[in-house]
Order: structure tokens, then C-alpha cells, then sequence
């Protein structure tokens, strides 16, 4: 028999048992894919609500797992289901299968939903000449409880939105050594150290100097002529009062345009610019 493997359990179900038993079968999938459908819509939508947002989702590739949980709790869950109910079997037994098949998707579920957890944007750090997009599951401990002591202002909690900060490096040239250091062994950055941080309005001076231009948009992967210019009439805003940095992710990369008088982040777009920074 050919075809797709997933549709060949299917066919036998159709032919082995009749109408009555497609019936039954069909039932139970279409419950188990609507509770199935509905807890992984409620938690992923909390996710992107709550903590991701547009466009830390993008930035971190959180797109990509999301795919991965659908097709585990939203698909094979179900089908399993289509073709372990056989209304011949003994309830017993039925429950017994299916609970197996639940058991199996929540573990998938919870899995996928603690990498989602904890791959939350914490941060958007400006620093030299980018902004990082930094995730909970990279920011370094030590740091987070050394900055605690020193009563940090930008502490990450266990409920907080991602927060826009600067972090230079240190004054101190021994401890930017250090930093350095640790940075070529594969060590966390300066961008991952909360007792660094300091507000992003503090850094504007050094981000002026670090500007693009808006019209280095135009050309680029991901803005094309017409493109840039929806985004001009989006912005209303003079091209001299704007300035665009890149910002680099765990998946993909773009662009934060910002106020230059002010530092305030407008807009960003998925746009590669890292070639005009060189």
C-alpha cells in the first residue's frame, strides 16, 4: 500500500470495521484534537501575549518548537486516538490506550512549554553596536545575584516583561579584561551580566554614534524599494530624526529604528544590515 505512512492505519480502519466504527473513531479523534487544539492554544497564546510579543517570538525562533508541539499534541494525539478506538475493545482497555496517548502529549506539552518558558526575551540590551535580544536561559546567575547586592535596578523576575537596558562595558580595565577574557572561552557577555545594566536613555549618546541612517534600509534583504517606502509613510516621521541599529537574535537578526533624539525604539523590521556596518 502506498501513500504517506499516517494515512495507511486510516484506510485499514475504514475497511476492517465499517460505518459504525469510523463513527465511533472519528468521535473520539475530533474531542481529543478539540481539547488538544484548546490547551496548547491557551498555552502558547499566553507565551506570545505575555512575554514574547512581536518581535521577540521572531527573534527567537520560538516559531519553530511552537511547529514542533502542533504537530506532536495537535496531530499525532488525535490520530493516535482515530486508530486505537476500536469500539470492539473493551472500555478498560480503550481508556487504558488513550490515557497512554495523553500522558505521552502532556509530556510533550510540557517539555515544549518550559523550553518556551525559559527561552522568554528578558532583555533587549543595547551594547557597542547592536542590540541582543537576551532570553532568561542566558543570562548568568552569578551575575543576576551580584547585581542583587548591589541593588540593581533591572533585576529579571519571575513574571517580568522584557525590559530595554544599556550595558557597557565596564570602566574598570581589569574587569573589561575579564569580560573579554571570558567571552573568547565561550563565557556570557557583558549583554548577559545585570550588575551592568544601566537605562537605555543613558546610552543614548554612545548609540548617535553607532546610527544608521534609515536610507541604509532600502536594498536590503527584507525591504525592497517599495517596501521602504510603506515604511516611511508608517513612520510620518523625517529621515534625520531617525536612527536604525541592528539587532542580532537567537534565530534571526533585523532592525530596531529609534528616536535619535530620545533613544525610544519605533519599530522593528526583519531586515539584514550587518554588511552596511562594516
Amino acid at each position: 500500500m502506498s501513500g504517506p505512512f499516517f494515512i495507511q492505519p486510516i484506510i485499514c480502519v475504514v475497511f476492517t470495521y465499517g460505518g459504525f466504527s469510523v463513527k465511533f473513531r472519528l468521535r473520539l479523534s475530533g474531542l481529543h484534537l478539540l481539547a488538544s487544539a484548546s490547551v496548547l492554544s491557551l498555552i502558547i497564546g499566553a507565551l506570545y501575549l505575555g512575554w514574547y510579543g512581536w518581535p521577540g517570538w521572531y527573534l527567537l525562533g520560538a516559531d519553530k518548537l511552537v511547529g514542533i508541539l502542533v504537530l506532536v499534541d495537535a496531530g499525532l494525539g488525535p490520530l493516535a486516538t482515530l486508530v486505537v478506538s476500536n469500539p470492539a475493545k473493551p472500555h478498560k482497555e480503550l481508556r487504558r490506550d488513550i490515557t497512554l496517548i495523553v500522558l505521552v502529549q502532556l509530556a510533550a506539552l510540557g517539555y515544549g512549554a518550559g523550553t518556551l518558558w525559559v527561552g522568554r526575551p528578558l532583555y533587549y540590551v543595547y551594547s557597542q553596536d547592536r542590540v541582543e535580544v537576551v532570553p532568561a536561559i542566558a543570562v548568568d546567575g552569578n551575575s543576576v545575584e551580584l547585581a542583587r547586592q548591589q541593588g540593581g535596578r533591572f533585576l529579571p523576575g519571575l513574571f517580568s516583561l522584557p525590559q530595554w537596558v544599556w550595558a557597557p562595558l565596564p570602566d574598570d580595565p581589569e574587569e573589561r579584561d575579564r569580560i573579554i577574557s571570558r567571552v573568547l572561552f565561550g563565557g556570557p557577555d557583558v549583554v548577559a551580566m545585570p550588575q551592568h545594566y544601566r537605562p537605555l536613555k543613558e546610552g543614548i549618546s554612545a548609540m548617535r554614534a553607532q546610527f544608521l541612517p534609515l536610507k541604509a534600509l532600502s536594498g536590503h534583504p527584507g525591504m525592497s524599494v517599495t517596501d521602504y517606502a510603506a515604511l516611511t509613510a508608517e513612520l510620518a516621521r523625517p529621515e534625520e530624526e531617525l536612527g536604525v541599529m541592528p539587532v542580532q537574535g537567537r534565530s534571526h537578526d533585523g532592525v530596531w529604528i529609534f528616536d535619535r533624539a530620545t533613544g525610544e525604539p519605533l519599530a522593528f523590521k526583519p531586515v539584514l544590515v550587518w554588511d552596511a556596518k562594516k
